[in-house]
Parts: structure tokens; C-alpha cells; sequence
């Protein structure tokens, strides 16, 4: 994502090329409360969480318009939501398309401080472990679990068997591109779709897009 920062940040100061813009500029998502919730709580799952005692903070996503103010907060080494920003430290303002960009891609929060499209205020005090969670890098954040959405055709939590068996050669032409050969494989009806993959060494990005491609694939074929 630095370089699509680098390309913005270059077009913010000259204010000539809006192609350059669009170019770089993460666009076409929608604000998904529920996913952007179960991002911050997973931030738990981060050996990171062990240095931070206490804190709060408020996250405010702007989206055309639009605003969604949601409450955090992290305490023995667990994050939880809360109702209102009473016991603030923190507020981050962020646009809603970088946001859920960095969630999709599993970036670290230091890709849009660097771009200035992320504002950070009212932080009282300054706690440096925090920062160190937050702005955990890729490999750190490798760790933290998938979350696809239950409500879909095929998710992360489904066997494997379910998937070939209910979608058969389509599904698993697919899973064949990304290196998972599952066909006879006696783990096949216990293992999860998450398990496999990540067993056959894909990252959690790489998981998140073989469900999405697998989802766009089978809805095409049995549309």
C-alpha cells in the first residue's frame, strides 16, 4: 500500500492529475460495521496486546458523508467494545475506503499514518503501547484469525469436503490454482477450509481471496 500512498500523497501536493488519483486512491468498498468490529477485537490475538495495561479509544470513519463513531477498549490484555467515548485516550479519524482497504489486506496502521489520510487527536497521554499494537506489522498480524462472513456460499469454517462436494469441479479447479490438491485427501470431511489452506502455507490474505474467488466463482456458475 506504500506505493499507492506515495502516488497520493504526490498528487495531494500538486492538485494536477485526478486520473493519478483514482489510479492509486482504494476505492469501490463499503462500510462494514461488523467486519471493522471484529478486525479491532482480534487485535487480542497480537502478542503485542501484552504491553498494553489500559486503554481507549474512539474510532470515527467517514464515508461520503457519512460518519460511524465506534468505542474501544483495551484492558487486561483483552479488547472489547464500549457504548461511548467517556474514557477516551485516542480519537482516529480514517475515510471509510482506506479503512476497510487495510482490513482486507491485513496492512499495518503505519501505511496511512505515513499517507496523512489518517488524523490521530486528543490522545491523552501518549501510550507507546498502543502504538506498538496498532501499527503491528504483517507478519505479526499474520496470526490473527480469518473472518469471512458466515453468511456467504462458502466461508472459512466450512469443511473442505462440504465445499468439493457441493461444488464439485469448479470449486475445486480453484483450490487446485492455490496449491490445496484436496480431493481424496482423508482430512478432507474434518478440516475447515481456514485450516487447509493455512496448513498449505497461504497467509491470511491468500485465504480471505481464495473464499472470495470461490464465492464469485460458484455464484456465476449456479447463477
Amino acid at each position: 500500500m506504500r506505493k499507492y500512498l506515495v502516488g497520493i500523497q504526490s498528487v495531494r501536493s500538486s492538485k494536477q492529475d485526478e486520473e493519478v488519483f483514482e489510479k492509486f486512491y482504494p476505492k469501490g468498498y463499503s462500510y462494514d460495521e461488523e467486519r471493522v468490529i471484529n478486525y479491532f477485537l482480534s487485535l487480542q490475538q497480537l502478542p503485542e496486546i501484552f504491553h498494553v495495561t489500559e486503554y481507549y479509544f474512539t474510532l470515527k470513519v467517514i464515508d461520503s458523508g457519512a460518519t460511524y463513531n465506534l468505542n474501544f477498549g483495551i484492558k487486561d490484555q483483552s479488547v472489547f467494545q464500549l457504548g461511548d467515548d467517556e474514557k477516551s485516550n485516542l480519537h482516529i479519524e480514517i475515510p471509510c475506503q482506506l479503512l476497510m482497504h487495510l482490513i482486507k489486506c491485513n496492512l499495518s496502521w503505519d501505511e496511512v499514518y505515513i499517507g496523512y489520510w489518517c488524523k490521530f487527536h486528543n490522545e491523552n497521554p501518549y501510550n507507546v503501547a498502543f502504538w506498538r499494537l496498532l501499527q503491528a506489522p504483517y507478519h505479526v498480524k499474520s496470526q490473527m484469525p480469518i473472518h469471512s462472513d458466515p453468511n456467504q456460499r462458502i466461508h472459512a469454517q466450512m469443511t473442505i469436503g462440504e465445499v468439493l462436494d457441493e461444488f464439485g469441479e469448479i470449486a475445486n479447479r480453484i483450490m487446485n490454482r492455490n496449491g490445496l490438491y484436496c480431493i481424496g485427501c482423508e482430512r478432507a470431511p474434518q478440516e475447515s477450509l481456514e485450516q487447509g489452506a493455512r496448513k498449505h502455507g497461504l497467509n491470511p490474505q491468500e485465504v480471505f481471496d481464495l473464499i472470495e474467488e470461490l464465492n464469485q466463482a460458484t455464484q456465476l456458475d449456479l447463477a
